[in-house]
């Protein structure tokens, strides 16, 4: 912007004119964030756990992202892929910067220990021994 000041005396002569420049600087506005999924906070030993969060900029600027899970780097997209966890607690954190400020929105999550199921090759042999001692009765009523 340009302003030129005019001067002048009480009687309304001029005396002197300057020009002025002016310079303002847009105020950047800080980005938001967001975590979107997963919408369960619960998981299995083994899962492989799909992270999502959104980024947005009221001024346009381009965004980057990080993710944090547990205190370690885990990506840098909106969306990052987990998996290996020790049972118990969790949290992820997803930073959201502009260039210039920097926002955080975060997520908590539990990872529970796998409930072993039944041996599938003792389940198996007990079935044939079963089989077999049946096969053995059958024969002998015969």
């Amino acid at each position: 912007e340009r302003i030129t000041a005019l001067g002048g005396t009480a009687y309304g002569t001029l005396a002197t004119a300057v020009d002025i420049s002016v310079f303002v600087s847009p105020t950047n506005r800080p980005p938001t964030a967001a975590v979107l999924t997963p919408s369960g906070s619960t998981f299995s030993t083994g899962d492989i756990i799909s992270i999502t969060g959104r980024g947005t900029d009221p001024d346009g600027d381009p965004l980057t992202y990080r993710w944090i899970v547990d205190g370690t780097l885990a990506g840098k997209s909106e969306t990052v892929t987990v998996s290996g966890l020790d049972p118990g607690p969790h949290t992820a954190v997803l930073f959201v910067s502009d260039g210039d400020q920097t926002v955080a929105a975060d997520m908590s999550f539990t990872v529970e220990a796998n409930t072993p199921g039944p041996n599938v090759a003792l389940v198996a042999a007990a079935l044939i021994a079963a089989a077999a001692v049946a096969a053995i009765v059958f024969r002998r009523r015969m």
